[in-house]
């Protein structure tokens, strides 16, 4: 399955990229960022799949964080998306059944 380029959350557009190199805006280097402003996730694409899908996901937690106005820890968001991504894994019909499949 290709890798989305694009993502809508919470209404808005938010465009994914894949690079070879990332680094936060405190020059430390990350598995992947989210800006607000740009309204653009930046993925690392040298990790394995399983490690570029929960970063995805942890990113668009950030975005959805973000877009409500939450101001969680970093921590919370990680335990957060690895939580959802367990459920999704270890339940494919209940995300099918979710998003209407």
């Amino acid at each position: 399955m290709p890798r989305p380029t694009r993502i809508r959350v919470l209404g808005k557009q938010w465009h994914i990229e894949y690079v070879d190199d990332l680094k936060n805006s405190d020059g430390d280097e990350v598995y992947g960022t989210c800006d607000e402003g740009s309204l653009t996730i930046k993925i690392k694409t040298w990790m394995p799949v399983d490690l570029q899908t929960h970063t995805l996901l942890h990113e668009c937690m950030h975005a959805i964080e973000y877009g409500m106005g939450l101001k969680l820890k970093e921590r919370e968001v990680d335990l957060i998306s690895g939580g959802f991504m367990a459920l999704i894994k270890d339940n494919p019909l209940f995300a099918d059944f979710l998003v209407g499949i």
